[in-house]
C-alpha cells in the first residue's frame, strides 16, 4: 500500500481559521480525497468547530475528537481514524480483507456489534442504528496477519506520534 493512503496526523492548528487547538477543544477531522503528483490521495482538514459549522458544503466522511496536550504513555488507538477507514474501504475490494479487520477491532472496541455470522460471512451494525453491514471475513493465516498489521499501521497513525 503507497503512502499516498495513510490518513495524515492530526493538525495542531485549525486548517481554516489558523488558530491553534487547546486543551480539551472539540476538534473536527475530515478526510477527501484529492489528486497529488502520482494520483489520488487523502486529504486530512482539522477545524474548529466553529469554522466546520461554516463549511459548504458538508465534507462526506468527518468524525469529531478532543485535542489534548496531555502525553499519553504507549500507543493510542484512534478509534475515530479506525471508524472512518472501515467505512471509507467497500467490501468486496481488494482492500475487504482490511476492512475485515477493522471490522474485528471495532467489534472489539464496541463501535460496531455483531449481529450473525454465517459461514464466512459477518453481518454487524452500528449501536442504536438499524444499518446492517455485511463483510466476507477472508482466510487469515500468520502470513496474511503479519501483512494486514503492516497496511493498518499504514493506513491508521498513532494520532500521539
Amino acid at each position: 500500500m503507497s503512502d499516498d493512503w495513510r490518513i495524515p496526523k492530526r493538525a495542531a492548528d485549525c486548517a481554516a481559521c489558523g488558530r491553534g487547538f487547546s486543551d480539551d477543544q472539540a476538534v473536527i477531522s475530515a478526510l477527501a480525497v484529492g489528486e497529488g503528483e502520482e494520483g489520488p490521495v487523502l486529504e486530512r482538514a482539522d477545524t474548529c468547530e466553529a469554522c466546520h459549522a461554516d463549511r459548504s458544503p458538508e465534507p462526506a466522511l468527518w468524525w469529531r475528537g478532543q485535542w489534548s496536550t496531555e502525553a499519553r504513555k504507549g500507543p493510542v488507538l484512534d478509534l475515530e481514524a479506525v471508524t472512518a477507514a472501515f467505512h471509507g474501504l467497500e467490501d468486496g475490494s481488494e482492500q475487504a480483507d482490511l476492512r475485515a479487520l477493522l471490522a474485528l477491532i471495532l467489534l472489539r472496541k464496541r463501535a460496531l456489534r455483531l449481529v450473525e455470522i454465517r459461514g464466512d460471512v459477518l453481518v454487524v451494525a452500528r449501536p442504536r442504528k438499524r444499518e446492517r453491514i455485511t463483510l466476507t471475513v477472508p482466510d487469515l493465516t500468520p502470513e496474511k496477519l503479519d501483512e494486514l498489521r503492516s497496511r493498518l499501521g499504514e493506513v491508521v497513525e498513532d494520532p500521539t506520534s
